[in-house]
């Protein structure tokens, strides 16, 4: 599903994006922000905890600069959710696999820093 991935840039079904994105439920989400910055909180993700994916890839950037809070890892966990966690290259790498496997997967990708 996502075509490639490039610091500050992430190619999805042909489109290109520059700022950072949410898949959910198999639609592309532009222009994510979060409310502390390179903190990913629960609330950051209020659709994805909605739509209640199998898994959730999130993306800390590439070098990993954004760190998911505790309350998101809580709430995953109580959902049933699986969390993963990885530097953007390879959390594109992830959410693929998963994808092409059919899990129900969303995601989360900071794509700079």
């Amino acid at each position: 599903m996502i075509e490639r991935y490039s610091f500050g840039r992430m190619t999805i079904a042909g489109r290109t994006y520059t700022d950072d994105v949410k898949i959910v439920a198999g639609r592309v989400r532009p222009d994510w922000w979060r409310a502390r910055g390179h903190v990913i909180a629960a609330g950051d993700v209020q659709d994805v905890l909605d739509h209640g994916p199998e898994v959730l890839v999130v993306g800390t950037g590439a070098s990993g600069m954004a760190s998911v809070a505790d309350d998101l890892r809580r709430r995953a966990a109580a959902q049933g959710m699986e969390l993963r966690v990885h530097q953007t290259a390879r959390a594109v790498d992830v959410f693929n696999a998963l994808h092409a496997k059919g899990t129900r997967v969303d995601g989360a990708f900071h794509l700079t820093c």
